[in-house]
């Protein structure tokens, strides 16, 4: 077992694997993060409403009442 563990030394496999996963667990992490916080702080407009039925002789007056 000696030869594969300074075969894999020389030549920095192990190490190669290592490296691109821990950045992309980074990069996970940071895009997990980051797309958490990005959400827009929306508020809902109140709707317009009237203050008071509206009136007159046509509202008076309705057919079939």
């Amino acid at each position: 077992m000696k030869v594969q563990s300074e075969t894999r030394a020389a030549t920095g496999r192990n190490e190669g694997n290592m490296n691109g996963f821990r950045m992309a667990a980074a990069a996970a992490f940071a895009l997990f993060v980051t797309g958490c916080t990005l959400a827009p702080h929306y508020t809902r407009p109140d709707a317009p409403v009237a203050q008071a039925y509206p009136a007159g002789g046509v509202y008076a007056t309705q057919p079939g009442a």
